[in-house]
């Protein structure tokens, strides 16, 4: 029994242990039958060490290296995510109770499949652990209508971000005149943040347009801490909570698509879009053509905002219409619904979206939930603006997330080049004599009176 056990803890760097590399040889000689299976047992010994699998799935105790106190830690925060809710009864003792219905949210183990045609993988446990801890954030924060938005890395720590509808009151600061209120324009909604599924979620805060002016002109890679100082040429009014939430809002306004044919524009306000009396549901093979998608939201003007001010016009005699028709002039709207052809190309390139359908692209005949066809084949819709940015379609499914560093495509240098080389000094030149000595230099005698003294002498 000693030996036994000895053969069964004593295990190599695969994580097999001897018993099991004994297993396989008898294994392998019973299937060979040698002539001389002594001779050979080194050489098949040899051979099952050297091409066997490793079927090893690390244990939560290895991951946390066997500290007893980081997995008590550790079940703690996966009880605040998985734990039913509580209550005393009459005897006064604490007895589970079902939970309280709550808003849909996105099936993340679902999505996740999807995301994994696009190179995405956030894994099936995370996914788990995420799925919980936004239900956990629409208990705790009263948060709507919500969805992952994706995940922004930093340089210290990643940002998972969700996108909703909140209940909290805005904050009580002094706002810009042309600041939107939640609900409108860049402020339309409510987002959070936290650094992994079992960290706090933290709220966002509404933006200026001065943000956004700014963030368009600098590149700066995240951190990860909120609180972090913006450090960057030219000035970013805000810390990086500010920073995140500008990008955020430039990201979303310029990469959520629709279908065609789903929403029309209202015909006495152009800026506005109502759903369809009868929309016109495509297909995935229909929907592989860039044609068929357009623009949900409104794009984010030159001054940082949805739509313009009203025009206060300084001098009375100025006409007010004529004072709105030159601010459309120098920051125009585009159209709502703008289909993706009439999108500025990325530089190098002749489009500013790639799509390619994947999968099983065979037609089935299906009967449920209604009779028709239905294919298997995924639509990935790439930004080449924003990389990162992706919009799969699927029977129907659509999701859209967001997986980078949250910059987008640099199009221009923000930051003076390395200067050239420097020259090499020039060679010495030689040195002369003063031109204007203090003592005159004596005259140069003649050839002559040389030749007389010698005679002399």
């Amino acid at each position: 029994q000693e030996i036994r056990s000895l053969l069964h803890s004593a295990r190599g760097e695969k994580g097999k242990s001897v018993m099991d590399l004994l297993v396989q040889i008898f294994a392998q000689t019973i299937y060979d039958n040698p002539r001389d299976p002594l001779t050979n047992f080194e050489l098949v010994s040899q051979e099952v060490k050297e091409n066997s699998f490793r079927y090893f799935i690390e244990s939560k105790k290895e991951k946390h290296g066997g500290n007893l106190e980081e997995l008590l830690k550790y079940a703690a925060e996966a009880q605040t995510l998985i734990g039913r809710p509580k209550e005393e009864n009459e005897e006064g003792v604490l007895v589970d109770v079902a939970p309280e219905a709550l808003a849909h949210i996105p099936d993340l183990l679902e999505e996740r499949e999807l995301l994994r045609w696009a190179g995405i993988d956030i894994g099936e446990e995370e996914a788990l652990r995420l799925q919980n801890s936004l239900k956990k954030l629409m208990k705790d924060k009263g948060a709507k209508d919500i969805r992952l938005w994706g995940k922004i890395s930093g340089t210290e720590k990643d940002y998972y971000i969700v996108e909703g509808n909140g209940e909290g009151a805005e904050e009580e600061i002094e706002r810009p005149a042309d600041f939107e209120k939640r609900g409108e324009g860049i402020n339309t909604f409510t987002y959070w943040v936290t650094d992994g599924a079992f960290g706090a979620w933290t709220e966002l805060p509404d933006i200026n347009p001065a943000h956004i002016k700014a963030a368009r002109e600098i590149r700066k890679l995240f951190t990860g801490r909120l609180d972090a100082p913006v450090i960057s040429n030219p000035h970013f009014p805000g810390l990086e909570k500010e920073l995140l939430r500008a990008q955020i809002a430039r990201i979303t306004h310029s990469t959520v698509l629709i279908q065609k044919g789903l929403f029309k524009t209202v015909e006495d306000s152009p800026a506005e879009i109502e759903a369809e009396e009868e929309p016109v549901i495509l297909n995935s093979e229909q929907l592989k053509s860039l044609g068929n998608w357009v623009h949900q939201h409104p794009n984010i003007l030159k001054c940082g905002r949805v739509s313009h001010m009203e025009p206060e016009p300084v001098d009375e005699e100025i006409d007010v219409e004529i004072l709105k028709a030159q601010i459309l002039e120098a920051d125009p709207l585009e159209d709502r619904l703008k289909p993706l052809e009439k999108d500025t190309p990325l530089t190098g390139f002749e489009a500013a979206w790639i799509s390619r359908y994947l999968g099983d692209q065979q037609e089935y005949e299906t009967t449920f939930p209604v009779k028709g066809k239905i294919t298997y084949a995924v639509n990935l819709i790439k930004s080449l603006w924003w990389p990162g940015a992706v919009i799969l379609q699927q029977n129907g499914k659509m999701i859209h997330f967001y997986r980078g560093d949250g910059l987008k495509s640099a199009t221009r240098r923000y930051y003076p080049v390395t200067p050239p080389f420097i020259v090499e000094d020039p060679v010495d030149r030689q040195e002369e004599k003063d031109p204007y000595p203090e003592k005159q230099p004596e005259e140069p005698k003649a050839e002559g009176e040389e030749v007389n003294q010698e005679d002399e002498d």
